[in-house]
């Protein structure tokens, strides 16, 4: 479960960075970043995005975090004061409580 949570968001990650910075762009913040380290820890992208993008982060955070959303088949919930991390928490908690829900039925 959490194999497949990781791999959906390190997919929505580089989609989300893809989508709002096209293909060059995407590579040149791999390049620039610890893409590996960054990629599985929320808060580490985050601070490294901001570094980078400033407030600008927030646009590919919020891409990266729907598209999540959509891939996991959980809602998405605009939330008044965004956080990334507190939303990709939010996401894998809500994947996790749904698949342990299907393992049930059957």
């Amino acid at each position: 479960m959490e194999s497949k949570f990781s791999q959906e968001y390190h997919r929505c990650v580089l989609d989300g960075l893809k989508s709002t910075l096209g293909e060059s762009g995407m590579n040149a913040i791999l390049f620039n970043i610890e893409s590996n380290r960054c990629v599985e820890d929320a808060r580490t992208l985050h601070d490294e995005l901001h570094g980078i993008f400033g407030d600008g982060a927030f646009t590919i955070e919020k891409v990266i975090v729907k598209e999540l959303c959509r891939r996991l088949n959980v809602p998405y919930e605009k939330p008044k004061d965004f956080d990334f991390a507190r939303s990709v928490g939010r996401a894998r908690e809500l994947f996790k409580t749904r698949q342990q829900s299907l393992r049930a039925i059957e």
